[in-house]
């Protein structure tokens, strides 16, 4: 029994070691993955952008401005010289906070009398938003603290701070995370079913032989392509319309934005995600690997995408890889269009980006896949 026991281990051992595209994989993608999350995986929120409305432009409202972006959580984007340039900011998500400071704050402080910083929120992201108003709230306090210490008079007793934070949420006022994860789990989740359903089918099709014998045909490469790839772009059409009507009429997240501007970039996500299927399956030789090699593309999707964790908190080569992941550019567009209710012009930089992205990898995966089928 023992040595019958020993002959099945070492058969499986030999196998696993044989299979040296698996054995990476097991191997290299809980490593990699380990060391993104310890690096991403982090709650606090720094370098939060943020422009700046100074009406007192004097040395107090200047001290002020100097403690927000000395502490490392503010990063100044912007200086602006009236309220009419907030919306435009916020709207494309150039910022996610406004410090606004009125005309009187010197005189005010000064004197001990009440005044009020305001803080602009972008609430779309409901959690950058919570943590950027606690911050704000927070260093405008200790400010305030200082400053009327060193005017008080220990014989009044308690000491009055002479003015306070007060912040103004635009797009979810009341701070509903279920607004933001709706539209991030329908980018999360169109990106992960088209990547697997087309690298799998790619790679059975393979397996069975069926695709080596629709090259012989007349059929051309690219029809070929796109007669694998538009059932799936139909397939991700259908979840999208699911999970909207789900969001929006079960737990009632608004969509501000054209439902139309949404079907179009997302049909732009669409192809981006099945080129990712492609070159998948162009890599994989059985559908145990192609499933395996779509975990390690999905994976930076959905924790370096800013789906959870905020890009500006991650470390700087981090936020570069960022911009070669279309989950990046379609999260955006997703929030903006349910959240903001902007549309294509707002959108154009995320739209050119991600169309680039797109042609890029469906080029590198059709040409990859021609090579395969040469072999």
């Amino acid at each position: 029994m023992l040595r019958r026991l020993l002959s099945m281990l070492r058969k499986e051992l030999i196998q696993v070691f044989r299979n040296t595209i698996t054995l990476r994989m097991v191997l290299m993608v809980p490593v990699i993955q380990l060391i993104i999350f310890g690096y991403v995986a982090i709650l606090d929120v720094d370098n939060i952008p943020t422009a700046v409305l100074d009406h007192s432009k004097s040395p107090q409202s200047r001290r002020l401005l100097s403690d927000f972006f000395n502490s490392g959580y503010f990063l100044l984007e912007r200086t602006l010289e009236s309220e009419s340039q907030i919306d435009a900011l916020l709207d494309g998500g150039v910022v996610d906070i406004v410090i606004v400071i009125p005309e009187d704050f010197a005189r005010c402080v000064a004197n001990g009398e009440p005044t009020e910083l305001l803080g602009v929120l972008d609430g779309s992201d409901s959690n950058n938003a919570i943590t950027a108003g606690n911050y704000f709230a927070s260093i405008t306090s200790r400010y305030a603290i200082d400053v009327t210490t060193k005017l008080a008079d220990p014989s009044l007793g308690e000491i009055k701070i002479p003015f306070e934070a007060r912040t103004r949420v635009f797009y979810n006022p009341k701070m509903e995370t279920i607004y933001y994860l709706v539209p991030g789990i329908i980018a999360i989740l169109v990106i992960m079913l088209l990547v697997m359903l087309s690298a799998i089918s790619i790679v059975r099709e393979r397996e069975q032989g069926t695709l080596e014998q629709l090259t012989v045909t007349p059929i051309r490469a690219g029809e070929l392509v796109l007669g694998k790839t538009i059932p799936f772009v139909l397939i991700g059409y259908v979840l999208i319309l699911l999970i909207t009507i789900v969001g929006v009429f079960w737990f009632g997240v608004p969509i501000k934005g054209e439902f139309h501007v949404l079907l179009v970039l997302g049909g732009l996500y669409m192809f981006a995600s099945l080129g990712l299927g492609m070159l998948v399956s162009s890599m994989s030789n059985t559908q145990q690997q192609a499933m395996m090699m779509s975990m390690f593309v999905l994976i930076p999707q959905i924790i370096l995408s800013g789906f959870i964790f905020p890009i500006e908190s991650m470390p700087e080569i981090l936020q570069w890889v960022t911009y070669l992941l279309p989950a990046r550019y379609f999260l955006i567009m997703i929030r903006g269009v349910f959240l903001k209710g902007i549309g294509f012009s707002e959108l154009l930089p995320e739209t050119l980006s991600l169309a680039a992205l797109t042609l890029v990898i469906l080029v590198i995966s059709i040409f990859r896949f021609n090579r395969r089928m040469e072999i």
